[in-house]
């Protein structure tokens, strides 16, 4: 199945600091496709970072258990773990569209970070209204500061 990266070179207006960011959905099906995916990505920041901070967000389509996650892992950060404080919500991303499926556990919805990005907050939102989500993920945010290289 197809998939898609898009990426942009951003400026942080606190700090100064330039920093990239990619948005992806993996393939939702293919193992050896996510893993490949991952390093796909990995080899693409080596190229495009400069030695700039990374921020990578997306539909992953993959749990912490998956060979795709250790590949991402193996150059990233999970913000879920990079906090500075405890993280907040429920720990599944995947919620289909109503609240009456029950609490979700499939974490399949990261924000990655690089070198140089200090978390300093991580939460899930599982905000809902008459008992539906805005969507069938829940938002996933990390709040984070780019730290001046």
């Amino acid at each position: 199945m197809p998939s898609i990266v898009t990426w942009a070179k951003f400026k942080d207006r606190q700090s100064g600091q330039d920093f990239i960011h990619l948005n992806t959905h993996f393939d939702h099906r293919g193992d050896v496709a996510r893993v490949r995916s991952a390093q796909l990505i990995l080899d693409k920041l080596a190229i495009l970072s400069d030695d700039l901070p990374v921020v990578v967000t997306g539909d992953f389509n993959i749990t912490p258990d998956t060979d795709a996650y250790a590949t991402m892992t193996s150059g990233l950060d999970d913000t879920k773990f990079k906090s500075e404080s405890l993280p907040h919500g429920p720990d599944g991303t995947f919620g289909g569209f109503t609240v009456e499926l029950g609490e979700s556990t499939d974490r399949i919805d990261y924000v990655f970070v690089g070198a140089g990005v200090k978390v300093l907050r991580y939460g899930v939102v599982s905000d809902q209204w008459n008992g539906v989500y805005p969507s069938d993920h829940l938002p996933v945010l990390a709040e984070i500061k780019m730290l001046s290289r």
